[in-house]
């Protein structure tokens, strides 16, 4: 989905209140189940697009970084966050993300776009967030 209006996400605070505001806009998105959003960015973190990825199931869903770096070519983006929820609604990390989370920022960084931050959120409900970027695990 491109974006209207000028959005720079520069923290994950922004981040977190930027996809908050965004969920109208994707009517399939189902908080019972696991969800990958793209975010992608320009060189000054302006925000180009954003995509849904992926939906999966209660703890886990599919994520394919050939596709994310495929868009981000296309978007002709500079940088992304990713961001899914937990449906369990603790966010920290899981092995899988960690393991997803380093594999995506060596593929991006090959193509020179870099991973900003990856973003765990507790069913979009004001109950926090994980960022992998401000815990110094990115």
């Amino acid at each position: 989905m491109k974006i209207k209006e000028k959005l720079y996400l520069s923290n994950p605070d922004k981040v977190y209140k930027a996809i908050n505001n965004l969920w109208a806009d994707f009517p399939e998105y189902d908080k019972a189940r696991e969800n990958m959003f793209v975010l992608y960015l320009d060189v000054k973190n302006k925000l180009l697009c954003i995509e849904l990825h992926s939906q999966g199931t209660i703890d886990q869903c599919i994520v394919y970084p050939r596709e994310i770096i495929r868009k981000g070519l296309f978007c002709n983006c500079a940088g992304i966050i990713l961001v899914h929820n937990h449906p369990s609604e603790n966010t920290n990390p899981s092995n899988s993300d960690n393991k997803l989370t380093e594999q995506i920022k060596t593929v991006a960084n090959y193509m020179d776009i870099k991973l900003l931050d990856h973003v765990i959120i507790s069913n979009f409900d004001d109950k926090g967030f994980y960022s992998f970027n401000q815990e110094g695990d990115l």
